[in-house]
């Protein structure tokens, strides 16, 4: 079932109070009330957000896995994944990367630069990444060990 937008839905009103005038008081009061109504909902006509999370409190070890999600809907997460945010506790003596992985192939990363809590997310490419239901998204640490404590974050697309 294919989800009406706002305008389809007061065109079918408007059409539904034609139609039952005799059983539907179609005055203008009503049909003002049920636009007033849709109007306060556009809001839920965006898309709905998809995160996905990660909460990582000790110190990973090289080329570890810290997070790993099968999808089960179809997302998409803008160039760069635009507002997701990842930090740590304890900042990097050097430069720290996990890698994003999509299936297996490597399409983005998360970078600490050296002493720094926040990280730079990009995609491999710069470009928008799709993920459909049965693909894998996963997280894997750097293949050296350097000290970095409590990853978390989160990874913010929506569903379409």
């Amino acid at each position: 079932m294919t989800a009406k937008s706002i305008a389809q839905i007061k065109a079918d009103i408007d059409a539904h109070l034609q139609a039952h005038g005799a059983s539907i008081d179609p005055s203008p009061v009503l049909r003002k009330t049920l636009f007033d109504i849709l109007d306060s909902l556009k809001a839920y006509n965006a898309p709905d957000p998809h995160l996905i999370r990660l909460t990582y409190p000790g110190i990973p070890s090289p080329n570890a896995l810290v997070l790993g999600e099968v999808f089960v809907v179809d997302v998409a997460f803008p160039a760069n994944f635009a507002g997701s945010q990842f930090r740590c506790l304890v900042a990097p003596h050097e430069a720290y990367m996990l890698r994003i992985l999509k299936n297996g192939d490597e399409v983005g990363a998360i970078e600490f630069a050296a002493g720094q809590t926040s990280a730079t997310i990009s995609t491999s490419d710069g470009e928008s990444l799709q993920f459909a239901p049965g693909d894998i998204l996963q997280l894997v640490t750097q293949a050296s060990l350097d000290v970095i404590l409590g990853l978390f974050g989160a990874l913010a697309g929506t569903r379409v």
